[in-house]
């Protein structure tokens, strides 16, 4: 039923003809439409496609419409033809119209091609050739007779022409609006009852079988419409099957029948031109010795040399990827590039997207109406020129390429966080290079178990030794500049071992210093191991300090020196045993540079240990004299009054007054 009209105005333009025509040779592209709304979507997928577009997934209505199509559309079409042509070649009947006359052409061409089969055999393949080319040429005539001028086509001659010259013959005729409408419609209504009247035939032939069949079966059983669920997987590859079976047929329908005129032309070029060629070969000698070699190649004893040589523990998965390896890599290309394009499609057009044939070979054919019209557009006159700043566009959404471009929006909001990514990446490297070339103190490793106290040892002393050695590295920082970091690993390590052959000339370089400090520290770590009540009676008030004294007196008797503190100056400069890496404690193996104290700091809060050996360093000085101490300091003795100092706490007052 007919709902109205739509009136489409096309135009084409073809500038050079002969590559138009040779551009036929090639794929046709897979051409793809985006929609932004679904309803627009839904109508385009329905005029593409049709009413059932998911071919593949089972249903009855669909295998019922290609069985159909197979045989009421293709069978019955190649039956009425074969009849047709048999009883027009066999009766001479007229075929090409000359003028107002119809001659046997055709008829005169079998007659001729049959005497000479029958004289020369060798030359069937060739007249096997030319016959095939001879039913298109045929098939063209009979398009071109049709008496509508929508359902004609280019003849050969047209092709022909554009490809020697590569212009063509610029004959067309305008079409007028009912342009042989009334032939059409009575060619078509003769067409129509010649099939109503084969339907009818078969059917009545049909219902005849069916009767005379229940007559002779002897079964009584009620039978049943419904499809058994087992069957519906097997109909389901039927459907492919007759599907597939159903697209061949149309290819080939599409072909023969001229609707791809182009193809047809190269198709019937190609096997005029094999037919022609064929005809001057001496078929018999050719057929002779190549039946000869393919018994040698194919049937003879090499074939068991084969057998031994070739290699039989080839799975099959090395066999299907050693034939189908280069065509799967070109696979995977392919669908990278059909993602990308894609993409591109859904920003610019939409993200509805329906394929569209490229070549029609679909069931169902659209033809113009009777009131469609057509007529040449001649450039000189018709066509206004174009100004050669300008330049040409022709719309439409078919896309070439290999990259996705970017919205402005996406590519700045792209831009920033690439740019906040690269910053980051930026600083992490420069922190992490910074680390790498901070040299470690080659030493460190020989101090780590003077560190480790034992477990008995006062929380408060160990905080106050820790707050002493920390102001004397203070104070050696203050007085001497680091040295500048090595701009290369390999630097480093040429650096370190220089400065550990030089240790023991260089008296006034950092690291002497620093090592002279930390064996200064590990002195005082053991005397602080060796001497805790000592240590602790400085903090204790007055008194308490007899209890400590005698402790004190014990060690000054057995040789033990009250303090190992010195001047920085007479320090001796202890001469160490490298440590290698297996001696080394496990803190400081893997090139790390972490202490007992710097683990023991981490766990510990000093601010109430410090105010706690503050307040009695403080009460400690009023009970001892000036003059006990600085006797006591130029002597390195006990002070006179019996009370006793410890020379932490000495040091730890230098320090702080120096610094």
């Amino acid at each position: 039923k007919s709902y109205g009209m739509i009136k489409i105005r096309l135009r084409i333009e073809i500038p050079d003809e002969r590559a138009a025509l040779l551009a036929t040779l090639k794929p046709p592209p897979q051409m793809y439409v985006n929609i932004k709304k679904k309803k627009s979507f839904l109508v385009a997928r329905y005029t593409s496609r049709g009413e059932y577009d998911n071919e593949e997934k089972f249903d009855l209505k669909v295998l019922l419409g290609y069985i159909d199509e197979v045989l009421d559309e293709y069978l019955r079409r190649f039956l009425f033809a074969l009849g047709d042509s048999i009883r027009s070649l066999f009766f001479w009947r007229g075929q090409v119209q000359i003028g107002s006359l119809l001659l046997p052409v055709y008829s005169f061409f079998l007659f001729c091609f049959a005497l000479t089969l029958v004289e020369r055999p060798d030359l069937f393949p060739a007249l096997l050739l030319l016959g095939a080319a001879w039913i298109m040429l045929a098939n063209m005539r009979c398009r071109l007779q049709h008496p509508s001028p929508w359902y004609r086509c280019h003849s050969f001659l047209h092709y022909f022409r554009i490809l020697v010259t590569g212009n063509s013959s610029h004959t067309f005729e305008k079409v007028h609006p009912r342009d042989g409408w009334e032939e059409t419609v009575a060619y078509e209504e003769a067409r129509q009852k010649r099939i109503d009247k084969d339907k009818q035939f078969n059917k009545r032939k049909e219902t005849t079988e069916r009767a005379i069949e229940e007559i002779e079966s002897s079964s009584v059983e009620d039978k049943t419409r419904v499809i058994p669920v087992e069957i519906i997987v097997v109909l389901g590859k039927i459907q492919r099957l007759v599907g597939g079976f159903a697209r061949l047929l149309r290819s080939i329908d599409a072909l023969v029948t001229w609707e791809e005129s182009a193809l047809s032309f190269w198709i019937t070029l190609a096997l005029l031109t094999t037919g022609t060629i064929a005809l001057f070969l001496p078929w018999a000698f050719l057929l002779r010795w190549t039946g000869r070699i393919a018994v040698v190649l194919f049937l003879g004893p090499q074939n068991k040399i084969i057998d031994v040589v070739v290699d039989k523990e080839v799975t099959d998965d090395r066999k299907l990827m050693k034939i189908l390896g280069e065509r799967l890599e070109q696979a995977r290309l392919h669908q990278e590039d059909a993602e990308k394009l894609k993409a591109f499609r859904r920003t610019l057009y939409g993200k509805f997207s329906t394929i569209v044939p490229s070549i029609l070979w679909t069931h169902h054919l659209d033809r113009p109406l009777p009131e469609s019209e057509a007529h040449i557009i001649s450039p000189e006159n018709d066509v206004p020129p174009i100004d050669q700043n300008e330049k040409r566009f022709i719309p439409g959404q078919q896309l070439y390429g290999l990259m996705i471009p970017r919205t402005e929006k996406s590519w700045k909001r792209n831009r920033d966080a690439s740019q906040k990514e690269k910053e980051r990446i930026d600083t992490s490297l420069l922190e992490a290079s910074g680390k790498e070339e901070a040299i470690p103190n080659p030493h460190a490793t020989a101090i780590g178990p003077l560190l480790c106290v034992e477990d008995d040892v006062p929380v408060e002393e160990g905080v106050e030794v820790l707050d002493v050695y920390d102001e004397e590295a203070c104070f050696v920082e203050q007085d001497f500049e680091p040295i500048e970091k090595p701009p290369s690993p390999v630097m480093k390590k040429n650096n370190r071992r220089l400065k550990l052959k030089e240790k023991s000339t260089m008296d006034e370089s950092i690291y002497d210093l620093g090592v002279e400090i930390m064996d200064t520290f590990g002195e005082e770590a053991q005397f602080v191991q060796k001497s805790q009540r000592e240590s602790v009676h400085n903090f204790l008030p007055e008194d308490l300090q007899n209890s400590s004294s005698d402790d004190s007196d014990q060690g000054s008797a057995n040789g033990m020196a009250p303090s190992p503190v010195m001047e920085r100056n007479e320090r001796p400069i202890m001469n160490r045993a490298p440590v290698t890496k297996s001696e080394a404690p496990p803190s400081h193996r893997n090139g790390q540079q972490t202490s007992f104290r710097q683990e023991k700091l981490k766990n510990l809060n000093p601010l109430p240990v410090l105010k706690k050996v503050t307040s009695l360093m403080k009460k400690n000085e009023k009970h001892t004299s000036s003059d006990d101490l600085g006797q006591a300091s130029a002597n390195n003795t006990k002070p006179s009054s019996g009370k006793e100092t410890s020379p932490m706490s000495k040091r730890g007052k230098q320090v702080r007054e120096e610094s």
